[in-house]
């Protein structure tokens, strides 16, 4: 046992040791790639490689850039970086032009939607913009990455590639005939009909309204394609609904129906691209970022905070990291509202959303912190990702404004909840329970046991008190009558578009959006500078703690260590774009707009 007591602490000691030497170098890194930066050149022509969602955490560059470099893969860019970057790109004169590699792995529509925006500002300022895939989609999935294409000067496909801009499609399992098969019983109560999340679990096909909430989300997410591709191919709505239609298409197919307007392959465009640009030299967006992230302020610029929250809303331990999935702590979130508001020198924040919902609690300890900013004169705008339901929704509708994409997916302002109880399969299966209790609830959430009488009654009753909740306050920050509210409420989920109509949302866009809200609220002129400053809650060293806690990451700690001088190169100017500047919360370096 002492053996095995020394051999835990020696452990230990190592992994503190490895973590120290980790950071310690990075440090060096910071210090000396800082010192070291190279001006960019006169002319050059960004890159960017796009394939799949991007995080939309803009103060985590540590760990993605870290990422990257151990990986050899992407740029470790996020989505708000990247549209900043290329913001900025359109108004610089260094910058002739724009090359992005498209995967195939669709986007979320409100990312498309807020890489478009950007992509249609670049192109305003004349310069050229091109686009390259192998192939957008095969035999499918390609709707939303053509979507993108779309908004591009030109869009290049390799010959051998397709077009599978097929449109949408939303399947979902239901399991009820499983469980029933098995003796499991699924009891949810739901407020109201439109919510759905334990539909999966508690019947056998759509029920009605959940079908007329869905195919609205389908039809709308369509038409927002068709209108944008017809806008940006030159062609009628209807022609480009065909051609959805008869997707997927051929390279060649594509390029005669006036999708696509070249066939070649990537040193094909590459050339193409020098040609346009009058310039070989080329930048990724990535050193591009970090460059303006170095770049002083603009003198009498406002300090903007950007505040980025992804994932299920907890009332805990909240995290996020290089290999987890994000959540939303509540209180975390809260501290870190709280602690923006103590500096004078911030003008507002934007409070960036993508979140499904999760804890009631945990939601409304979010809200409560935007109330505590909003009557200390701290104006906050909601700016909504992908997804900003449920508890995504509770959260932003204390903001001053709320900003979504047209296809944002918001509302769904609703509760549910229930248990699975599998008794009845044990019985079956030849086990039986048997205990004590005491509290007349104490068994209230036992799987074991099927909600009795007064047992399902407290539920309901509770449901009742959280929906009234939900919908007095959306009623009274969007200024909406009870009828109103109710009938933009019920669980239902709007598209952003949809959810505007309704007075769920104030303007469509994304962040460019959000930030001119800003000016307004704070009472700034619309041509103020302004000096963004993304804040991550949390402590800067806990992804690397949880790094430590995973074999593989111990590996790629020791090969941080063994091989420092070769990632410092590799990682190049990822590192020097962030800062440590309080604890428990990581900033990245101003970005100006």
């Amino acid at each position: 046992m002492r053996f095995f007591g020394k051999a835990l602490v020696a452990l230990l000691a190592t992994l503190g040791l490895l973590t120290c030497l980790a950071a310690g170098m990075g440090a060096l890194a910071l210090s000396r790639l800082a010192d070291s930066r190279e001006p960019l050149p006169d002319q050059l022509v960004l890159t960017l490689a796009v394939d799949g969602p991007m995080s939309e955490a803009a103060g985590d560059q540590t760990a993605r850039a870290l990422m990257a470099g151990l990986t050899g893969q992407g740029e470790g860019l996020g989505l708000f970086e990247t549209v900043r970057a290329l913001r900025a790109a359109a108004r610089d004169p260094k910058v002739d032009g724009l090359l992005v590699h498209l995967g195939g792995t669709p986007l979320g529509m409100a990312q498309a939607q807020e890489l478009r925006d950007a992509i249609h500002a670049f192109r305003a300022t004349g310069k050229p913009a091109l686009v390259f895939s192998e192939t957008l989609g095969e035999f499918g999935g390609g709707t939303i990455p053509y979507y993108l294409a779309a908004a591009f000067d030109q869009v290049w496909v390799q010959p051998s590639g397709m077009i599978a801009a097929t449109g949408f499609s939303l399947r979902q399992p239901f399991a009820r005939g499983l469980l029933d098969r098995f003796g499991i019983v699924p009891e949810f109560e739901t407020r109201k009909d439109f919510k759905n999340a334990a539909s999966a679990l508690t019947d056998h096909a759509l029920t009605p309204p959940a079908r007329v909430a869905l195919d609205a989300v389908v039809q709308g997410w369509m038409g927002q394609v068709v209108a944008g591709v017809a806008a940006d191919r030159g062609l009628e709505p209807a022609r480009v609904q065909a051609l959805i239609d008869q997707a997927p298409l051929l390279a060649e197919a594509a390029r005669e129906a006036g999708l696509v307007d070249r066939l070649g392959y990537v040193d094909e465009v590459e050339e193409a691209m020098t040609q346009a640009s009058g310039t070989p030299t080329r930048v990724s967006l990535g050193e591009y970022a970090a460059d303006l992230a170095h770049r002083p302020p603009v003198p009498g610029a406002r300090k903007v905070a950007y505040l980025a929250a992804s994932g299920p809303v907890v009332i805990g331990d909240g995290h996020k990291g290089p290999f987890d999935e994000e959540e939303i702590d509540g209180r975390a979130l809260a501290a870190a509202i709280d602690k923006v508001v103590e500096n004078p020198g911030v003008a507002g924040i934007v409070l960036r959303l993508d979140s499904p919902g999760g804890s009631y609690v945990g939601s409304d300890v979010v809200w409560r912190a935007i109330a505590r900013a909003r009557g200390r004169g701290m104006p906050i705008i909601a700016s909504m990702g992908d997804v900003a339901a449920s508890g995504g929704y509770f959260i932003a509708m204390g903001a001053n404004r709320i900003v979504a994409q047209p296809g944002t997916l918001t509302g769904s302002i609703g509760v549910l909840a229930g248990k699975v109880s599998f008794g009845k399969a044990s019985a079956d299966l030849g086990v039986t329970w048997d205990g004590v209790s005491a509290g007349r609830n104490a068994a209230f959430l036992s799987p074991v046991d099927a909600f009795d009488a007064p047992g399902r009654e407290r539920l309901n009753a509770m449901l009742d008190a959280i929906y009234a909740d939900f919908t007095g306050k959306a009623a009274r920050a969007r200024n909406l009558s009870p009828a109103a509210m109710e009938a933009a409420a019920q669980g239902r989920v709007w598209t952003g578009a949809d959810a505007q109509a309704r007075g769920l949302v104030d303007s469509l866009g994304g962040v460019e959006q959000a930030l001119a809200l800003v000016r307004v609220e704070a009472g700034l002129s619309s041509d103020t500078p302004l000096e963004i400053t993304p804040v991550t809650p949390g402590t800067p060293g806990a992804w690397f703690l949880r790094l430590l806690a995973r074999v593989d990451g111990v590996r790629a700690v020791a090969a941080l260590v063994r091989e420092g001088a070769a990632l410092e190169a590799r990682l190049g100017p990822w590192l020097d774009a962030v800062g440590v500047t309080e604890p428990g919360v990581l900033r990245m370096p101003p970005l100006e707009r």
